[in-house]
């Protein structure tokens, strides 16, 4: 369902889908009466900064990412996790050749430390 982010006219094309013959504003009017709102979709925010100073490096592995032998080539990629603590950034990184973790680092703030 709407996990209670829905407004009043979502509400009311659900309500017409069960075969229930009600209008928007009276959808509307019931929900303010007893304090129901819908939640207003977050703005995208672009989080990559494409716009800095700094060299950017050349890309060694053109995509061939199977390997011969293990040490050969590493990967890291960087993730949020929701806790109930707030946002932890983690830094993993894979040896191609086994997919194994080779290392590992958790951080409150993605930046230059974590990596």
């Amino acid at each position: 369902m709407s996990r209670g982010t829905s407004g009043s006219p979502r509400i009311t094309k659900e309500l017409h889908a069960m075969g229930r013959s009600v209008a928007k504003k009276r959808v509307a009017k019931r929900m303010k009466k007893n304090g129901i709102a819908g939640q207003k979709r977050r703005r995208f925010r672009k989080t990559t900064d494409f716009n800095h100073g700094w060299p950017v490096p050349l890309n060694l592995l053109a995509r061939a990412f199977e390997r011969e032998s293990p040490n050969e080539a590493w990967v890291t990629d960087v993730t949020a996790i929701w806790t109930a603590s707030g946002w932890l950034s983690l830094a993993v990184m894979l040896d191609l050749f086994s997919h194994r973790v080779v290392g590992w680092a958790t951080s409150a703030h993605n930046d230059t430390l974590l990596a």
